[in-house]
């Protein structure tokens, strides 16, 4: 089976010869002898058959002309040395050629059924080495494909800690931007809780403030009605003194009372405007101002109507005692 290897792989099997070939000639060896000794190593050593091709490539003198009359050569000897010698004085002659014709007949046949043998051999020597070599060739591409596999995988694998490095430094910045964001926060409500107590305490001053404020204006209105039953009580008395003045005085009342409504009615202007001056003092204040105002010029009205209802009834009886209104 190797010698059949090495003919498959020529250059192989002609190395080979070449070095037997070195072996058995001399460097003053004919063309021919070179091509026979080629031939017998080729077929009998390397069981080759020993084209002429083949033994020009071994032998690399002469021409293929010549090398295929050497091969020819080679195949008469071959022919004669196969031949039977029979010694056998009492046959005939033709008889003794036919039987040996007969026997190199039958070595030939043998022959050429153990070269067509050998070369079934050789084809399926060569068939296995080719399936072998396709095997081969075929884990040769499922490591390459393994190798790729495993090299991606790698690849993959880096692409993942890179990912997770990534986000592992995403995670921290945004735990430190949350951490700066809650103190941000806690400053912002201690801020609003600060403004919540500053505003309640604010608040709880202005309402102080404002019931002073509503405190003074009931005591404000108690003097004003004080001083407005004392002017009832001196125009009752007015009345009941003179009942001329009344007489005459009866359109002029008429017009007081107006302005007394007119008052009481400011006066309840004035509690209206007492609750909005819980949240505008100073706008309470002038309504202050103007309600003392109002009050002195009805004062000031009721003295002058007293005084020219007295003038004009002091033709009938006597003056009466003039008292202040305060």
């Amino acid at each position: 089976m190797g010698k059949l290897d090495m003919d498959d792989r020529s250059p192989e099997l002609v190395a080979s010869v070449r070095e037997k070939l070195a072996q058995q000639i001399t460097s003053h060896s004919s063309r021919k002898e070179k091509s026979l000794a080629a031939a017998r190593i080729l077929f009998f050593d390397c069981s080759v058959h020993p084209s002429a091709k083949l033994v020009l490539e071994c032998t690399q003198h002469g021409s293929l002309t010549d090398i295929n009359r050497d091969v020819h050569e080679f195949w008469r000897e071959l022919r004669e040395k196969a031949k039977l010698r029979i010694n056998a004085p009492e046959l005939p002659q033709h008889l003794v050629d036919g039987f040996g014709d007969a026997l190199r007949q039958i070595w030939e046949m043998c022959s050429a059924a153990a070269q067509e043998a050998a070369s079934e051999v050789r084809l399926r020597a060569i068939e296995s080495v080719n399936q072998a070599d396709a095997r081969a060739e075929q884990a040769l591409q499922e490591k390459r494909q393994a190798q790729e596999q495993v090299h991606e995988a790698v690849a993959a694998l880096r692409q993942e800690r890179d990912r997770r490095e990534e986000a592992a430094r995403e995670a921290s910045l945004l735990q430190a931007e949350v951490a700066n964001l809650k103190a941000e926060g806690q400053k912002l409500s201690d801020r609003v809780q600060e403004e919540i107590n500053a505003r309640a305490e604010a608040e709880k001053r202005f309402t102080s403030e404002l019931e002073a404020i509503r405190q003074e204006r009931l005591r404000e209105a108690d003097r004003f009605k004080g001083e407005i039953n004392f002017a009832k009580q001196q125009i009752e008395a007015a009345r009941m003194s003179e009942r001329t003045a009344r007489e005459q005085f009866a359109a002029t009342k008429s017009g007081m009372e107006v302005e007394l409504t007119q008052y009481r009615t400011r006066l309840g202007s004035a509690d209206a405007s007492l609750a909005q001056a819980m949240a505008e003092l100073g706008e309470a204040k002038g309504l202050n101002r103007a309600l003392a105002k109002s009050v002195e010029d009805l004062q000031e009205r009721l003295r002058f109507m007293t005084t020219e209802a007295a003038k004009r009834s002091v033709s009938s009886k006597a003056p009466l005692k003039r008292r202040s209104l305060r």
